[in-house]
């Protein structure tokens, strides 16, 4: 899948409409199957807990864009992207990998979304992990437990790189984020909260919401929407 941008350079605007997006969005997610190929990941709750996460999501978002010469100011509705993946860190230790896209929204003057809160541009990737051990023979009972008493699970951050630009106009520079001792959340929506209004519009297997804690208090909450899941 390309890179969903929002920004205008010369010439027509090139926004990742909403709309076009939901035709392509399949329903066949499986959302909790696990393949044997992945049995040396499944022998502890992190393992099983990084197969679930995996996808490509997405959250819509609202930038104001700027007046040229020939167009006026206007908002228009896009996405930004979020991939979660795996990998074997240092040859032996599986981690997700949580991938923030860059949104390119130089040509923004606001972003913003179906609340009227403003959006942070996130760019880089974090690798997680899921503290603390779980013993193979309960770590499936630990994996439904959890999952069905919290609706998600919680990360730590163990590496990684994350920049954020605030939209404005001019363009704001990147400033680098402290991912230090930082958690991520993944938790279903459930009908009735606010982001499942703002995600109502979407076909999909799975809508979470996202939450970056930092050491420092900062918060960061995604609404996401599963558009692809990943082979397992």
């Amino acid at each position: 899948m390309s890179a969903l941008r929002i920004t205008s350079r010369t010439g027509p605007t090139r926004l990742a409409l909403l709309r076009p997006l939901l035709p392509a969005i399949s329903t066949l997610v499986l959302l909790h199957g696990l393949c044997p190929a992945t049995a040396r990941a499944q022998q502890d709750l992190n393992g099983l807990v990084v197969q679930w996460a995996k996808g490509s999501y997405a959250s819509p978002v609202i930038c104001t864009m700027k007046r040229t010469e020939t167009t006026e100011s206007k908002s228009l509705r896009g996405i930004r992207r979020v991939e979660l993946d795996r990998k074997l860190r240092h040859g032996r230790d599986l981690v997700a990998t949580l991938e923030f896209v860059d949104m390119e929204v130089d040509d923004a003057t606001r972003c913003f979304d179906a609340t009227a809160h403003a959006i942070s541009n996130l760019v880089g990737k974090l690798e997680l992990r899921v503290p603390g051990a779980s013993h193979p023979e309960t770590a499936r009972s630990d994996f439904r437990s959890l999952l069905k008493r919290k609706k998600g699970f919680e990360f730590e951050v163990i590496a990684g790189k994350l920049r954020a630009q605030e939209v404005t106009d001019p363009p704001s520079t990147f400033r680098p984020v402290n991912v230090s001792r930082a958690t991520v959340s993944l938790t279903a929506i459930s009908p009735g909260m606010d982001a499942a209004r703002e995600l109502a519009e979407f076909s999909s297997p799975r809508k979470t919401m996202l939450e970056l804690k930092l050491r420092g208090g900062e918060v960061w909450r995604i609404p996401l929407f599963q558009t692809f899941s990943r082979p397992r």
